[in-house]
């Protein structure tokens, strides 16, 4: 009895001895593998944070833009629907219309809000400033009996608006002086006894991966003074 109970003993230190490491926890190959997939699942934590950081910051940069891009377009619309068919002073003896445009600038008189300035009319001046990528807004006081010149103005003020685009403007009015001449577009507005009807304001953007995109809407203002 005594020699088979050493024998059972035995068989049961052997059986203990054989038995797989997994019965009583991992081994090394589980374990590098764990860490593995593990590592892989942090990996794709942090791209998937950093891709919703970069999605947040566009989504930011770009709700600043509309309104920094609302806020100009509010402005010139109230600005050039209020355009006035004023004179400036070129000489001592010599005049010319203020309202002019080309496809690239525009100038133009119009009443200044007093909330915004000291209130009163000024000449604004748009033009695409292509070393600010941006277009260039230059204003100040209008002066009637003055010879005027906004490069000598002491009060002139600039401000850049609308940046990484291009302005182009277009003139809608008519053709000759009478009233019931015909209308049609223009790609410039030289200095004339009258107003044009209507201005189209279109922003090109300078990045073409920014011209691929849904381009800005025209802004077209009505200018409440012109002669219809």
């Amino acid at each position: 009895m005594a020699g088979q109970d050493r024998f059972h003993a035995m068989v049961r230190q052997r059986s203990s001895q054989c038995r797989p490491a997994s019965a009583g926890g991992f081994t090394l190959v589980e374990l590098l593998v764990a860490l593995v997939i593990l590592g892989l699942l942090m990996a794709a934590l942090y791209g998937a944070f950093r891709f919703s950081a970069r999605a947040l910051e566009a989504a930011r940069q770009r709700s600043e833009q509309l309104e920094e891009f609302a806020a100009a377009s509010a402005f010139l619309r109230e600005r050039l629907s209020a355009a006035e068919n004023a004179l400036i002073a070129t000489g001592p003896h010599s005049q010319t219309a203020s309202f002019t445009g080309t496809g690239d600038t525009l100038a133009f008189v119009a009443p200044m809000p007093a909330e915004i300035s000291f209130g009163g009319l000024y000449y604004f001046r748009l033009a695409f400033d292509p070393a600010a990528g941006a277009t260039r807004l230059d204003l100040a006081l209008y002066r009637t009996r003055e010879i005027f010149s906004l490069e000598q103005a002491a009060d002139r003020r600039t401000r850049f608006i609308f940046p990484g685009y291009r302005p182009v403007f277009r003139y809608y009015g008519r053709d000759e002086p009478a009233p019931d001449a015909p209308k049609s577009w223009h790609d410039e507005w030289p200095p004339r006894g009258w107003l044009p009807q209507l201005v189209e304001i279109r922003l090109i953007a300078l990045d073409p991966r920014r011209a691929s995109r849904r381009p800005w809407p025209p802004l077209r203002i009505a200018i409440a003074t012109s002669d219809r």
